[in-house]
């Protein structure tokens, strides 16, 4: 029984240590205003108005003027580290008049406690004190202790939608930054909302603080809390979408007085129009019929992205988008093209690929990745190719619908349906198949179709899309012809082209993560 009692009084402490190590300037900064309170505030306090008798609100003012004194020098030395005396000056005058507001603040509060709520002057104090204490916090964040200066690397936090253990190129992406920033010297966090509280394999050597989806509207604004407090711990809030994560960002923002950047990986809207069933028309076709203008998303993500520095989009069709239908003008939006993973370490699978003629897709079951045009051209080609397979890898709420489709082209038996994996398996899926399809309405810039080109495989990709590589016409269809996608589907399964011309562009055009970081660094400092 002791052993065991032992073993979870250890666990506690851990987990209280790891809490305190990850809110180290939160817990810093409020023990130094503990010292301050039970020092010259409450010592000082009772002497004077006990023990000599002066009247209580002088001598709160005396008492609370000496432990903001101690307070900011803690704060500024011990708490944020600031040991450059540069700029001393301007802090000392911006400490000066946090101390007359301070002041008033304090009293007011004080005087309403003890006269009309017949508090203790005691209690008071002590409530006043933290209440006026957490203002300070936000203010020497914010503004008196910033250590950024534009020499200096910057620490960023990244506000997420989906993180690792999540599936998908968004979350992948960015796990990439989180570690590539981090090997770059660069202090790094994130803040995601999640389905788990922990996963140690991506939380134990970084700053990840995971939001569970639990309660609707309520872990929205625990998102927004928990990035707010973070963020005055950050220089910068990196955002890797413009609703979920980039609204409660630009808010944090505010709050913090922060720089702020957005990444987008593809158009939310359209996506979220398309998902709800309220229009059929691709992403260009979606903003050339003006069809944006209707849905009050498009508002609030104008009014989103035009507060960002920068927005640093994945391909050129999304700059086309966001210059000409949000009105932002070039020099606010940056092309940062996806980089390519290469030479992943493949994984053992319990799984094993059917022989024959593999054609692979790998993403989410959504409407928009038109999967049904994907599964109706395929069950065109295995009355050609007896040997072809069809293997589709993923997650979503179109699944139901897919094995419906496929039951009732009576194809169950050339068809598999595998559950998200892990990206190093997907890329040993990749290595294994005959042809890789990228069969959405608009492909921006998917890091699916990249590996596959990558490894060397056949790919067939719709025409609008935002691939950085131009791909010959017979790797490039109609997303509306099932006709053609079953032609060109047949055609490449018999003469198994060579890709290494296309490799070979790739790899000149692909920039390596640490180009990525360097790209951002010189985009931050602009």
């Amino acid at each position: 029984m002791d052993k065991i009692n032992t073993e979870a009084i250890k666990e506690k402490t851990k987990a209280a240590m790891s809490v305190a190590k990850k809110h180290r300037l939160i817990v810093r900064s409020f023990t130094c205003g503990a010292i301050a309170v039970i020092g010259p505030d409450m010592i000082l306090l009772y002497v004077l108005a006990y023990v000599i008798g002066v009247w209580y609100l002088y001598a709160s003012v005396i008492a609370y003027i000496t432990s903001v004194l101690m307070s900011f020098f803690l704060q500024k030395f011990w708490a944020f580290k600031d040991s450059s005396l540069e700029g001393v000056h301007g802090q000392f005058a911006m400490f000066v008049g946090v101390v007359i507001l301070d002041v008033f603040l304090n009293t007011s509060l004080v005087f309403f406690l003890v006269e009309f709520l017949n508090s203790w002057y005691v209690l008071a104090q002590v409530l006043s004190a933290s209440f006026i204490g957490a203002l300070n916090f936000i203010v020497y964040s914010a503004i008196v202790f910033r250590r950024y200066k534009p020499g200096d690397k910057p620490r960023i936090l990244i506000a997420a939608g989906i993180f690792p253990p999540d599936i998908g190129g968004p979350a992948i992406h960015t796990f990439q930054f989180v570690k590539e920033f981090t090997k770059a010297g660069i202090e790094t966090g994130v803040v995601t909302y999640s389905n788990v509280p922990r996963d140690e394999k991506f939380d134990g050597s970084y700053n990840i603080e995971r939001i569970q989806r639990r309660f609707w509207g309520w872990y929205h604004l625990s998102y927004l809390f928990w990035l707010s407090l973070h963020l005055f711990n950050y220089d910068i809030i990196y955002a890797q979408d413009v609703s979920a994560a980039g609204v409660p960002a630009l808010i944090a923002r505010e709050i913090a007085n922060r720089r702020f950047f957005i990444r987008i990986g593809g158009d939310l809207l359209w996506e979220r129009v398309f998902l709800a069933g309220k229009t059929k028309s691709s992403a260009l076709e979606f903003y050339s019929k003006k069809e944006y203008k209707s849905y009050p998303f498009f508002w609030v993500h104008r009014f989103v992205i035009r507060r960002a520095e920068k927005i640093i989009v994945s391909a050129d069709i999304l700059f086309d988008i966001y210059t000409k239908y949000y009105g932002l003008s070039a020099d606010r939006v940056v092309v940062v093209p996806n980089p390519v993973i290469q030479n992943i370490d493949t994984e053992d699978r319990a799984h094993e690929c059917h022989s024959g003629k593999t054609i692979l897709f790998a993403g989410r079951f959504v409407n928009y990745k038109n999967l049904d045009v994907l599964i109706e051209a395929f069950y065109e080609v295995s009355k050609n190719v007896p040997d072809a397979r069809l293997l589709l890898i993923g997650a979503g709420p179109e699944k139901s619908n897919y094995e419906k489709l496929i039951f009732k082209l009576n194809i169950a038996d050339k068809v598999e349906i595998i559950d998200a994996v892990s990206h190093n398996q997907i890329f040993s899926y990749i290595k294994e198949s005959s042809l890789c399809v990228g069969p959405a309405l608009t492909e921006f810039n998917p890091n699916f179709v990249l590996e596959c080109v990558s490894a060397g495989k056949p790919i067939l990709l719709s025409k609008e899309n935002g691939l950085t590589i131009k791909l010959p016409d017979d790797f490039l269809f109609d997303s509306r012809s099932k006709n053609e996608l079953a032609e060109k589907m047949e055609k490449l399964l018999r003469i198994n082209p060579q890709m290494s011309s296309i490799v070979g562009e790739l790899e000149e055009y692909a920039p390596s993560w640490d180009d990525i970081i360097d790209k951002h660094l010189s985009i931050f400092k602009s």
